[in-house]
């Protein structure tokens, strides 16, 4: 049970110490005399959120301690242990939680630094805060399977189940990355199969930009001999050659052939080696 509760600085109490005796205990008094902050101090050393708000005006942190008889929950006891509290074996339990202005809350159990989630696996039944529209903890499915397994004395048990179900899970997981891995490894493996037949499928030759470059040197050249090739039948064979190449280069990630009419009348070609302006129809149709 909870035998003393510390508070400072938090909101209007400056410093305050209740003891608390076997029984029935209530705190009254008017509006605003502070009862709902001693709740607000117990809900802290439980494991609630910290609030910078709560600390005194003119306070940099506010403390709240409270002290514990365990020596009628050998639970508690058990918790400590798994947690790493060994503490001096004796039937008491301190929790002391500092709020800080500046948002370096600490927490202490049995004078060794703690974190909020410890602290809550801790306290999960150690009070039960029961108000207006607030649940309890008897509803929480995890407070009612802990209570049948102190009732059938099934601790050990339970224990031994957890840690293998835990160990289970990793090697579901486990299991799960490797089965993603497989995956990703099938799908890389069959993209690069694709690309490899588009390339062969293409026909390219290790000089193939030293042909383009040669034949295509600049774009002025090019558009020179736009007429020209739509006049000649050779130079309308190679043109064609060179586009179907053209369109052969999306298999390894160029540019689509896309012809674009500008406002000169000219056609552009999204190949980076091809512009030809002012082309015949025949060539404008060719290159849709």
């Amino acid at each position: 049970m909870l035998e003393t509760l510390t508070i400072k600085n938090i909101a209007v109490i400056d410093s305050a110490e209740i003891r608390f005796k076997n029984g029935l205990n209530i705190l009254s008094g008017e509006t605003g005399a502070g009862k709902s902050i001693v709740i607000e101090a117990i809900g802290l050393i439980l494991g609630s959120r910290a609030n910078v708000e709560l600390i005194r005006s003119g306070a940099d942190e506010a403390v709240v301690e409270g002290l514990f008889d365990i020596g009628e929950i050998p639970w508690m006891r058990e918790r400590l242990e798994r947690a790493g509290f060994t503490g001096d074996g004796g039937a008491e339990l301190l929790i002391k939680r500092v709020v800080h202005r500046g948002g370096r809350h600490r927490i202490y159990v049995n004078g060794e630094l703690s974190t909020l989630a410890i602290l809550q696996d801790l306290c999960e039944g150690l009070i039960d805060l029961c108000g207006q529209h607030e649940h309890q903890s008897l509803l929480k499915a995890t407070t009612q399977l802990e209570l049948l397994d102190r009732y059938g004395t099934l601790q050990d048990k339970t224990r031994a189940f957890a840690n293998q179900f835990s160990h289970v899970r990793s090697l579901t997981r486990e299991r799960d990355a490797l089965r993603q891995a497989e995956a990703e490894r099938t799908q890389r493996t069959d993209y690069l199969k694709f690309q490899i037949e588009e390339l062969r499928s293409a026909e390219l030759s290790p000089d193939e930009d030293e042909k383009r470059s040669g034949r295509h040197s600049t774009p002025k050249t090019t558009a020179c001999s736009a007429d020209s090739a739509a006049r000649s039948p050779s130079s309308a064979r190679s043109l064609s050659s060179m586009l179907a190449r053209a369109r052969c280069a999306k298999a390894w990630n160029a540019r689509w052939l896309r012809p674009k009419r500008s406002a000169s009348r000219s056609i552009v070609i999204s190949v980076p080696w091809i512009w030809i302006p002012n082309a015949s129809a025949r060539y404008r149709t060719a290159c849709r």
